[in-house]
Formats: C-alpha cells, structure tokens, sequence
C-alpha cells in the first residue's frame, strides 16, 4: 500500500478516535468533577488517564496496526503517550481558573494540536508502517496489497 493512502487511512481512523477521546474525556472530567467533586485539577488528571488507557487499545488494534508487536513498540508508546499527556496537562492546567466559565472547551481545543503531535510520533515513531509488507492499516477488506 503506498505511503500517502496509509497516512491518509491512519488520520481518518485517528480522528474518529480523536472524537471518542474528545468526548471520553470531556464526560470523564465532568462526572468527576461535577458528580464526583474533585478538585479541577485532579478530575483532569483522572479524565486523561482513562482517555489515555482506552485510546491505547483502539490504536494498537485498530488505527495504528504494525508487524510489529506490541511489546516491540510499548517503549516508544509509553513516551509518545506520557510526553502527550504532560503538554497536554502543561497547557490546560494553569489555564482552567482563568476559563473558569469554558472549562469543557479549553480541554476540549487544547486536544486538536497535541492530537496532531500524537498522530505523527505514532505513525512514524511508536507503530512505524513498513512498505512492501502485509498491509498494516485497518481496511474493510480481503484484499493483499
């Protein structure tokens, strides 16, 4: 399958994901926050660990599918998912007082370019598409490519 399709095929099912994290994580914080009463800032942590664990498993298995195995690619991915979640928490965090009254959107906006960031270090870093290969991508297909 040649490169551009991959990518391409990649970014449609990692914004598919990035609206099941978007919205995970928006529902996350706010039973935490809200139903729960945790402070803002420890809500947050708590949204972005559960949206971190959840999206793992539907990028291994199906957005960024490899040859290689997990356990190939478990280093690169616990960086690449921990460096994401501290900028995203870095640019957040100090900015939720001041939006007291856009919480939900702040988090929500921040997630579209680290979300961007992330799609390139898991396509070219943590899961790596080899060329002249078995297909890596998922596809609603039998084909060989």
């Amino acid at each position: 399958m040649k490169s551009a399709r991959v990518i391409g095929l990649r970014a449609i099912w990692f914004i598919i994901g990035g609206f099941i994290s978007s919205s995970l994580n928006f529902g996350a914080f706010k039973v935490l926050h809200d139903k729960a009463a945790l402070p803002h800032l420890a809500a947050y942590a708590g949204s972005l660990a559960l949206t971190t664990v959840v999206l793992s498993l539907w990028n291994y298995h199906v957005n960024f599918r490899t040859r290689s195995g997990f356990r190939e690619c478990f280093v690169r991915y616990v960086i690449a998912v921990c460096l994401c979640a501290l900028v995203n928490y870095a640019i957040v965090a100090p900015l939720l007082e001041a939006w007291k009254g856009y919480r939900y959107l702040l988090i929500i906006l921040v997630q579209a370019p680290v979300g961007v960031f992330k799609f390139f270090l898991y396509h070219f870093w943590v899961y790596p598409h080899q060329e002249n290969k078995q297909s890596a991508t998922f596809e609603f297909s039998d084909k060989e490519s």
